[in-house]
């Protein structure tokens, strides 16, 4: 079960999302959560479990539009109830960027959902370039940006070193 709960892949989200065996885990208004979802056909459901307080929500429900959205917020929201945790989420806090591993980033990246996008320097900060729109980013950590935008998910990009030192992928929103 440790094993289960444990982070293994970091999925590069604000939250500090990861994925163990099986689990995802992620950090909710300074409350470590492990949780896994599903879906089938017309039918989804959510495990989110609270292993510091011995709490555990689960939801199952018919699939339709955007159910996943609405099915996160209910959770959030028992989760807030049974834990009496603070409305508002935490924001993420910008740490000043090593700017000397920029370089190794900049270029061009294409992905399956999100298409092409580009990280370049612009003005002394990091952006996102997509579909002709640039993105400021702030420093979370050195391997991760994110959008300062207010939005309570803010937009994150992973930067995945190899094992030399370059980069040749980004991660964009996990």
């Amino acid at each position: 079960v440790a094993q289960m709960h444990a982070p293994s892949v970091d999925l590069y989200l604000t939250r500090g999302t990861a994925y163990g065996l099986t689990f995802f885990t992620e950090m909710y208004k300074g409350v470590r959560r492990v949780w896994h979802e599903g879906a089938i056909d017309r039918f989804g459901s959510k495990l989110v479990m609270v292993p510091g307080a011995a709490t555990a929500v689960i939801l199952m429900c018919n699939r339709a539009a955007d159910f996943w959205r609405a099915m996160n917020q209910i959770v959030d929201h028992v989760c807030d109830r049974l834990l009496e945790l603070p409305q508002a989420v935490g924001k993420p806090t910008a740490i000043a960027p090593d700017v000397t591993s920029w370089p190794a980033c900049i270029g061009n990246y294409r992905g399956v959902t999100r298409g092409g996008v580009s990280l370049r320097v612009d003005e002394d900060r990091l952006v996102l370039v997509c579909k002709d729109k640039i993105i400021p980013l702030a420093c979370l950590r050195p391997d991760l940006y994110f959008a300062d935008d207010g939005s309570e998910e803010p937009l994150s990009v992973g930067i995945v070193s190899e094992t030399d030192g370059s980069i040749k992928y980004i991660v964009v929103n996990g």
